[in-house]
């Protein structure tokens, strides 16, 4: 009976609409990632495909009999094929129109700078040669290098600079699609040509589009939109797989193929031991924070929707000048223009997972993000709802954590937060904190007196930023709120202390509330109306009568309380002046 009275008592403050949070925002997302992760996008399309078909069929011969059931079956088919083909062509034209008005778009603005043929770093020999034929054909385009499978390039007139150089008969051709080094318009370019395969070509360049200025990508200089093909800024520089084999690292085509020790192995492990190989050589081949960087890069490609990245080694550039990851290939990624969706999840947590495999990284992801959660916020105070199916036990009660804040300290606050630099006093596991950010807050200073809980904090502070793709300024501090009294830091906007000032002695109370009159014109604090009879003193010091009291009497004489009827959280707001 209990139980359904507090089952009432959520509903009727969070009103019915929550039902269809529940539905839309927690379990639909829930249920489809656990469904994505076992049984593949493509796949899980077939299947409804096969199901539309066979339910139409059987439908129809229930009561026209047999040879109808089969012409609906056939029908059916053909109607899904159909609108597959016409979904896709339609695609395939909004994309093309797309690139057009952004290069459009692009060359009209101002002067974006590729790399000169003036300028480029060749060596003499390779220079002279080039300037011959270009003085005989000016308009002409002149293809300096050949780009093979393992990245490795033929340069019929003379070596080039950052590139690993092979004979012709060393040159191993690309499996895909052609890749050469090319002087055009008096510019160096690469040339990726696509051999006809539309959705490649456009997948590549309305993406690369999409995420020009906005991330580590080649931009795109010009596209044959008849014959698919690109042209793209040149990056100077060595990709990863080629430091690391000059670090020593045996993980080229033409050596893995012949190596014994992976014969034996299906496709997909020697792919994974030829990732481990490479891991061994990362310290001495790659620049120290170049994996932390290349992480950042991923995450900021997600946060403009492009997922299914590769990010193999012979894919990401190291920047000749600085040592900067750049992703030179966007073939197969995937653009999601209503991020965040369950797919867009899905997707994001395969990159992810793979940049964990690649790089011998611990990147969140929905599974492990899941498994800390579990192991180690498991405590039922402060619940917290991360969104889209992730959350702590309870995450739906309004008496604490994410709940409170929905049913009344974000519509109670939130005019005072945006834009302020906010000290929390006895921050808990953080949840209060990051509501803050989320709500606009520009930088959030955090005091708590347990090490587990600061931890919890730190933990809490992290998934919100994977989860939201986004970086959320909170600093956490593992202090006695009463750390106010003798360290500086720094002067605020707002003091906060949700339901924690009151765990302090009378006296302290009052030096703390002083304190923060001179760090900050604001101070928030949030009351408790009852008590448990064996903490009668603590009870006494958490009502909203004491605490107006204390505001009062220490530097902030006007206070608002915002107490809703049976709401035990009462929010106390101290100001030093109206307005």
């Amino acid at each position: 009976m209990r139980q359904l009275r507090q089952v009432f008592l959520i509903l009727k403050r969070r009103g019915l609409g929550y039902f269809s949070y529940l539905l839309t925002g927690y379990l639909w997302p829930l249920l489809s990632l656990s469904l994505l992760r076992k049984v593949s996008p493509s796949r899980l399309g077939r299947v409804f495909f096969l199901s539309a078909v066979t339910l139409s069929g059987a439908l129809v011969g229930m009561y026209a009999g047999w040879i109808w059931a089969l012409l609906a079956a056939a029908g059916s088919w053909a109607a899904v094929v159909f609108v597959q083909k016409l979904s896709r062509y339609f695609e395939t034209r909004r994309k093309l129109a797309a690139v057009r008005r952004a290069l459009s778009r692009l060359q009209s603005g101002p002067a974006r700078t590729f790399t000169r043929w003036e300028a480029y770093p060749a060596p003499p020999e390779t220079r002279k040669a080039v300037n011959a034929v270009l003085s005989a054909s000016p308009q002409a385009e002149i293809v300096i290098g050949q780009i093979d499978n393992d990245g490795r390039v033929y340069c019929p007139f003379g070596p080039l600079p950052y590139v690993h150089s092979v004979s012709r008969d060393e040159f191993v051709p690309r499996y895909r699609f052609p890749l050469s080094i090319v002087v055009r318009d008096g510019w160096v370019l690469v040339r990726k040509d696509f051999r006809g395969e539309r959705e490649r070509f456009l997948n590549e360049c309305f993406n690369l589009l999409c995420l020009d200025g906005k991330a580590n990508i080649p931009r795109v200089y010009a596209v044959d939109a008849q014959a698919c093909i690109v042209y793209k800024e040149l990056v100077q520089g060595c990709t990863v797989r080629d430091l690391l084999v000059q670090a020593g690292a045996d993980i080229l085509t033409v050596n893995v193929q012949a190596d014994p020790a992976l014969k034996k192995l299906s496709a997909s492990e020697r792919i994974e031991a030829v990732w481990k190989r490479g891991q061994a050589f990362f310290e001495s081949a790659l620049p120290s924070p170049f994996i932390e960087q290349l992480a950042c890069q991923m995450d900021q490609i997600h946060a403009q929707g492009v997922t299914r990245l590769s990010l193999t080694f012979g894919n990401i550039m190291v920047d000749a000048a600085d040592g900067r990851p750049w992703l030179i290939d966007l073939e197969g990624s995937r653009h999601d223009e209503r991020f965040p969706s369950v797919l867009f999840d899905y997707e994001r947590d395969r990159d992810r997972e793979k940049f964990n495999r690649i790089y011998g990284c611990d990147l969140l992801t929905e599974q492990s993000a899941r498994c800390l959660i579990h192991t180690r916020l498991a405590s039922e105070y402060a619940p917290i709802d991360f969104g889209r199916g992730l959350a702590t036990y309870g995450f739906w009660n309004t008496d604490s954590g994410t709940g409170r804040w929905e049913y009344l300290n974000k519509r109670s606050l939130a005019p005072l937060l945006n834009g302020k630099r906010i000290l929390d006093l006895g921050a808990n596991n953080g949840v209060m904190d990051l509501m803050m950010l989320r709500e606009g807050a520009s930088e959030v200073i955090a005091l708590e007196y347990s090490a587990e809980y600061a931890s919890m904090a730190r933990l809490v502070h992290q998934i919100f930023e994977w989860r939201d793709l986004r970086s959320y300024p909170l600093t956490v501090y593992q202090r006695d709120m009463r750390a106010i009294l003798s360290e500086s830091f720094g002067d605020f906007d707002v003091v906060t202390a949700y339901c924690s000032l009151y765990y302090l002695e009378p006296e302290d109370m009052a030096a703390v509330v002083r304190q923060a009159s001179r760090l900050s014109p604001v101070m928030i604090l949030q009351a408790k109306t009852h008590a448990r009879a064996e903490a009668a003193e603590k009870g006494r010091k958490s009502t909203p009568e004491y605490l107006e009291s204390l505001l009062k009497n220490n530097g902030f004489p006007v206070v608002k309380v915002i107490s809703p009827a049976g709401f035990t959280r009462p929010l106390l707001i101290g100001q030093k002046s109206l307005g």
